[in-house]
């Protein structure tokens, strides 16, 4: 028994709404999106694949491992933490025992954390250090002195053995080299409580008689150092053999003092000094972010390029020098300087456009050829649309011709095809397609002998009137 049609239950649409609304769409938008959405799925795979090979952000903090408080490392780090305050990165100064002391803390560090050092070279990292470190820049010359009482009389290096001297403290870059000079001497190195007094304590005990001699290294700015140099019974030891020392050390340099360099009214050093120096050196983790990188040699460039007491304009920083591998990022700005995003904005700005420009370059380079090959693609699809109907044209005309079909029932053929082109919309482009479509249509209705639809005609009233008289 048939139900009434007011009460049978409506079928269940087996269509989605997204299914509907997309049928709903005039046929030439739903060919656009059929050519568009792939396109834009395959740029946003590009996008994602792109992605992975985006750093991260740099970090705003930074943490820079000095030497002790006083020392030129940690004048030095003030510098810094006030240079880089001005790219909103803020740093966090560590007083250490030295470079060694540097190193240690360096390799064992947080991987998260951004931390840098300075670092004396020809001090070596841990041999089990668990994370690579590399040096960015050589910075300055750090020469080594060697201060002694006016009462101490020596020629050489040599003679120290028999003196009790200050050569700094354990995990200093002045005892690694000083135990350096002594070993390639001979002599074996020191080991009493004395030895190991640095900074101002070895200042003290030499002013003092405690000590014989006092062996440091360091910039010419650190202020033990400008002490001792205008102490009144100290003298300063014009070292023999310098050149020498230098040939057995790749990060050594022989380096001249001029008489009366340090102060001229005073005439210190009384006399032409003969010194040997190494570098400090900039050094951090292998993973050290890029943009830090460059922005930490931007910073250096500004504070060690000028002249100097051993330094000449220009000579630092430097990616020679070193004990350690240079940062392949730091190579690269050594060879071509900042980017060019890097010196025209701000440090923030120019890492977030350099990161999108890493993104945006692959996508360019897919996006190009999809302009050049989406538009003519879709205009074919189109086309397609329009002219797949005039295979059925030229079969009903051939059919005709041959009368092979009769006239009525090719034009209600073409009927068909007619009433299928009121459900065809073409985008404004293509109307003269269509338009010409349906000409092709009505002509061939004119050729099938198709007879002309009488109008309904309307008589002139006035015409009427006059046919009346």
């Amino acid at each position: 028994m048939k139900q009434d049609p007011e009460t049978q239950e409506p079928q269940n649409d087996q269509t989605g709404p997204l299914a509907r609304r997309l049928a709903a769409l005039p046929s030439w938008l739903s060919e656009g999106l059929g050519i568009g959405l792939p396109s834009i799925l395959l740029l946003v795979i590009a996008f994602y694949a792109a992605f992975q090979f985006v750093e991260p952000a740099p970090p705003r903090h930074l943490t820079i491992l000095a030497g002790s408080k006083g020392g030129t490392y940690s004048l030095m780090a003030a510098r810094y933490r006030e240079a880089l305050a001005k790219s909103d990165i803020a740093v966090t100064i560590v007083e250490t025992a030295g470079s060694q002391d540097n190193l240690e803390r360096l390799a064992t560090s947080d991987p998260d954390d951004a931390i840098i050092a300075f670092v004396q070279a020809g001090v070596a990292p841990p041999i089990d250090a668990p994370k690579p470190l590399e040096a960015l820049a050589s910075l300055y010359f750090e020469p080594a002195w060697l201060f002694l009482r006016d009462d101490v009389k020596i020629q050489d290096v040599r003679d120290l053995e028999a003196l009790t001297v200050a050569i700094g403290a354990a995990g200093s870059g002045s005892r690694a080299l000083a135990a350096e000079l002594y070993r390639l001497n001979g002599l074996p190195v020191p080991d009493t409580a004395l030895s190991h007094l640095s900074g101002n304590e070895a200042v003290t005990a030499l002013i003092l008689g405690q000590v014989d001699a006092v062996f440091t290294v360091g910039g010419a700015p650190s202020q033990d150092i400008d002490d001792l140099l205008h102490q009144d019974g100290v003298t300063l030891f014009s070292l023999p053999r310098a050149a020498a020392y230098a040939r057995k050390f790749g990060y050594v340099r022989a380096l001249d003092l001029p008489e009366g360099a340090v102060d001229l009214a005073r005439n210190i050093p009384a006399q032409n000094t003969r010194l040997i120096g190494t570098t400090a050196q900039l050094v951090a983790r292998r993973d050290l972010h890029p943009a830090l990188v460059d922005r930490l040699l931007m910073v250096a460039n500004t504070i060690h390029d000028q002249a100097g007491l051993f330094e000449t304009a220009g000579q630092f920083p430097s990616p020679y020098m070193l004990s350690l591998p240079l940062n392949d990022e730091a190579a690269r700005f050594h060879r071509r300087g900042p980017s060019f995003l890097q010196r025209i904005l701000p440090f923030w700005a120019a890492t977030m456009l350099d990161r999108w420009l890493v993104m945006a370059l692959p996508l360019l380079t897919l996006l190009i050829p999809l302009l050049r090959i989406v538009p003519p693609l879709y205009s074919w699809r189109i086309k397609a649309r329009i002219s797949r109907p005039y295979k059925a044209l030229r079969a009903i005309e051939k059919r005709a011709a041959h009368q092979d079909i009769h006239r009525d029932k090719a034009l209600a053929e073409l009927d068909v095809i007619e009433k299928g082109l009121g459900t065809l919309s073409v985008p404004p482009t293509h109307a003269g397609e269509l338009y010409a479509l349906k000409f092709h249509i009505q002509m061939l209705r004119d050729s099938l002998g198709e007879p002309k639809k009488k109008k309904p005609h309307t008589q002139n009233p006035e015409a009427t009137e006059t046919a009346k008289s």
